[in-house]
């Protein structure tokens, strides 16, 4: 049998269907004889099949085919079963290089296909966020007062609301609206211009809070008021007055925790000894039919509101 190198050899060279054959390697007393080069052995081919005026014409054996008849008589049938299995091994080895490589190719195109379904996503979403903020451009109140909402940031100096409301001074709160061009005072009589309105009076346990402030009504309005007409809450509206009502009875709950709520200056009290908690004032009677229900206590404090405005229009119709 020869050796892999003459092997080789013999393979470089074969494949032809005519030409000289190659050289063996030597010949003598205890060598092997020369291996003739498969330039020699020419392809084996079908006969041709005539059929109705045209051939179909068979095709030449491939080269494993020619490999298995060959290389036997070439070089033993240990050493060819040897070159066949190096072939393939290295035919293998190709193969699976190339399985890996489709398998990375197909996780990029899975990843490409993800990355473009989610940049689709976010072309819809970013298209429907300007389309958001186009129509609330088109629906917003005041631009003073949208300024004011915009830039609220909790604990900032006089200008800004914290979105979920804030206790603050009156004097504090006032800054802001006049900040915005949202109040006019009055120089020197301060009842002839405005002043900022508690919803429910600071006497009657109403807290110094951004939820129970309606911005700013005439002064002299304010003063006469007092705390006798926490039902015209109607002028603030139903959901103001629900907020209201519920920070001043979150603000009682405090105070009945031991927490002084007064030093704290989240109620005023109005120059006097002792404040006023909402449950135990002017408006005891709703705490006590409604406890701790702000929805229910707003309830009937709007109605009464509302009916007490119906009777002055009545009066005034009838003044007529």
């Amino acid at each position: 049998a020869m050796n892999k190198s003459d092997l080789a050899k013999a393979l470089s060279s074969g494949g032809g269907s005519g030409g000289s054959g190659g050289g063996g390697v030597g010949s003598g007393s205890g060598k092997r004889p020369a291996v003739p080069s498969l330039a020699h052995h020419s392809p084996i081919q079908m006969p041709r099949i005539e059929t109705s005026g045209s051939h179909v014409e068979s095709k030449p054996q491939s080269l494993h085919e020619r490999l298995r008849k060959a290389l036997p008589e070439l070089c033993g049938e240990e050493d060819a079963l040897q070159a066949i299995v190096g072939v393939a091994s290295g035919f293998v080895g190709q193969v699976k290089k190339q399985d890996e490589l489709s398998a990375k190719n197909r996780a990029l195109t899975t990843e490409v296909t993800n990355l473009r379904e989610q940049l689709s996503i976010f072309k819809d979403e970013n298209k429907l966020l300007r389309e958001l903020q186009d129509l609330d451009k088109k629906h917003s109140l005041d631009k003073g007062c949208e300024q004011v909402v915009a830039s609220a940031k909790p604990g900032t100096a006089p200008g800004d609301i914290p979105p979920n409301g804030a206790f603050m001074s009156k004097q504090k709160f006032q800054g802001i609206l006049k900040k915005h061009g949202l109040i006019t005072l009055g120089p020197g009589a301060a009842h002839e211009g405005q002043h900022v309105f508690h919803i429910i009076a600071a006497a009657n346990g109403g807290p110094d809070h951004t939820d129970n402030y309606l911005y700013a009504l005439g002064g002299l309005f304010n003063q006469s008021t007092g705390n006798i007409l926490d039902e015209f809450c109607v002028l603030a509206g139903k959901e103001k007055t629900r907020r209201a009502i519920a920070i001043a009875l979150k603000v009682a709950k405090e105070a009945a925790k031991g927490e002084d709520v007064f030093a704290k200056k989240k109620i005023d009290k109005r120059d006097k000894s002792t404040g006023t908690l909402f449950p135990m004032g002017k408006h005891k009677k709703y705490f006590e039919k409604y406890p701790n229900n702000a929805d229910a206590i707003a309830e009937l404090m709007y109605k009464q509101g509302n009916d007490l405005w119906r009777n002055m229009r009545r009066e005034k119709r009838n003044m007529q």
